[in-house]
């Protein structure tokens, strides 16, 4: 939303694990490194399983800080809680994230990074790429957005998943930007790849600047899983730069 090098991601650093798949709270949004130093402070609550058994609905909290290593190294600290609409079976993670800009140029740029992930009861590594393309520097009309990477998680039995997301955006406004995206897992242990698909979502997303150094993040989706009917989920949160 503003230009890269200068504010944050939002946080792509748990995208691998977005509300979608019932990890944390995160928004649809592309990478960018933070200022040097410690930068930005994020919170997020949402919902998932909208629409579904009633005990499969969760709520969830998250919320993090973020800050630049060098302008285009960034670290990004996180942590959530998971629970379901009684508020009971919390489930708590803390993540890391480190990334960087592998390659920077008017209309195109490549981040790479990887999450560590705990929780109460496994742990996961998530390498990651993201791939931009953006029709006017610094996002300023519409653009289009790739991401993806594998997951290990486990303990003695490590479960290799590999999740994608495809979308695009269009900054309607200044300060304002709309967002869309496909996101889709697949189990690498299974064959063939009809069998690997888990499942897919499609969301939309409304990003604002409030002021100057606040940023409302915001998005609802529908998930399609494999086995089940369809779900909503919905999140909203803020970013602000410290």
């Amino acid at each position: 939303m503003t230009k890269r090098a200068e504010r944050r991601l939002a946080p792509l650093a748990l995208v691998l694990g977005a509300i979608s798949f019932s990890e944390t709270a995160a928004a649809i949004d592309t990478l960018e490194n933070y200022a040097p130093g410690l930068s930005d402070a994020e919170a997020y609550v949402g919902t998932d399983g909208l629409g579904g058994p009633p005990h499969g609905v969760t709520l969830a909290h998250s919320a993090g800080i973020g800050g630049g290593l060098t302008p285009r190294l960034s670290l990004f600290i996180g942590y959530e809680v998971t629970t379901n609409r009684q508020l009971a079976e919390a489930a708590r993670g803390l993540s890391t994230t480190l990334y960087g800009t592998l390659l920077q140029r008017t209309h195109l740029s490549l981040d790479l990074g990887a999450t560590l992930h705990t929780g109460d009861s496994a742990a996961s590594f998530a390498p990651f790429f993201e791939a931009n393309w953006d029709s006017v520097p610094d996002q300023g009309a519409w653009g289009l957005f790739t991401h993806g990477g594998p997951c290990a998680e486990g303990g003695e039995h490590i479960d290799w998943t590999w999740s994608q997301g495809f979308g695009g955006y269009v900054t309607a406004a200044e300060g304002h930007q709309l967002f869309t995206e496909w996101r889709t897992e697949f189990d690498l242990k299974r064959s063939p790849l009809i069998g690997q698909w888990q499942h897919g979502g499609l969301f939309a997303g409304y990003n604002a600047m409030l002021v100057d150094n606040l940023e409302l993040i915001s998005e609802v989706g529908v998930n399609l899983p494999q086995d089940s009917g369809a779900t909503a989920s919905a999140m909203v949160g803020f970013i602000a730069s410290l």
